[in-house]
């Protein structure tokens, strides 16, 4: 019944049997336990019988889902960090943006204030050279 595996108690034992590896000893009450040096454990009952190995299927399957668990936990914890560093990231990439809008307008204005300011010393110039040709023309006039 639902897949449970009695091994006959008149058959032999073989190498593949759950029994193998366990030894009967008797304690100072008189009661059977059962001692297995392979696996450094001790018990009151026979290791072979099946609900044993519910025992072990179920614990099997809880230690799967807690690992499962687990592992989602890690998932969820690797999604979350990825999207707060994507976020991080793009934060950054604007911010960076910003500065480069900051700084083409500071050049562009720095780009007029000089152009201005050049032409300003140009005018200045080309006026000054006109004044001194034009002295220079009355200095000539007066001595011809």
């Amino acid at each position: 019944s639902e897949g449970r595996r009695k091994i006959p108690s008149g058959r032999k034992r073989r190498p593949g049997d759950r029994t193998v590896g366990w030894l009967p000893f008797q304690d100072a009450a008189g009661a059977t336990f059962y001692v297995s040096f392979q696996y450094n454990v001790q018990t009151y009952y026979p290791p072979w019988e099946p609900r044993f190995y519910f025992a072990a299927k179920k614990i099997q399957s809880m230690v799967r889902k807690r690992q499962s668990y687990g592992r989602m936990l890690r998932t969820a914890a690797t999604k979350i960090q990825a999207v707060y560093r994507g976020h991080v990231v793009r934060d950054a990439v604007e911010a960076w943006r910003q500065e480069c809008a900051a700084l083409c307008i500071q050049t562009m204005y720095r780009m007029y204030r000089a152009r201005l300011e050049a032409l300003c010393e140009r005018s200045a110039l080309l006026i000054q050279s006109c004044w001194r040709m034009h002295l220079c023309h009355r200095e000539y006039i007066k001595h011809v």
